[in-house]
């Protein structure tokens, strides 16, 4: 395996979410569903890639801390706390995987998602393009 500017010539079967969103609820969707990748990677004895996804959400969670933290206000240090809280868990998850951990972090996380995303304005539908030909 060759690592080059941060890019893995080697493929994982772990599944992907693409996204480069600011959006903190998606961001959070993010982190929850690489949780669930990693509680599932654990259970299957998939070490490696349990540690990978939670690594993965692990770095969402510090995006969230530093943005959360650059709000400057009295909820914004209490998000970066929470986000901080379930970052460790993950940690600990990292080095001994096990349902407690994981429901810690789902448990600080979830409820912050609902609250993002009862508060996030909807998306526009996409613009459909239309190509003419003129002959």
């Amino acid at each position: 395996m060759v690592i080059e500017l941060g890019k893995v010539s080697k493929h994982s079967a772990a599944p992907r979410i693409h996204s480069a969103s600011r959006n903190p609820a998606r961001l959070l969707a993010r982190a929850l569903a690489r949780i669930a990748a990693g509680r599932q990677a654990a259970e299957d004895g998939a070490r490696g890639t349990c540690a990978l996804m939670l690594s993965d959400g692990l770095g969402l969670m510090e995006r969230l801390a530093w943005a959360a933290g650059e709000d400057g206000t009295a909820l914004g240090y209490e998000l970066k706390a929470l986000y901080g809280q379930a970052g460790e868990a993950l940690l600990r998850a990292q080095f001994a995987p096990s349902d407690a951990l994981f429901d810690e972090a789902e448990a600080l996380l979830t409820p912050i998602h609902e609250a993002l995303e009862a508060l996030t304005p909807p998306e526009p539908p996409p613009v459909r393009r239309v190509s003419a030909s003129v002959g």
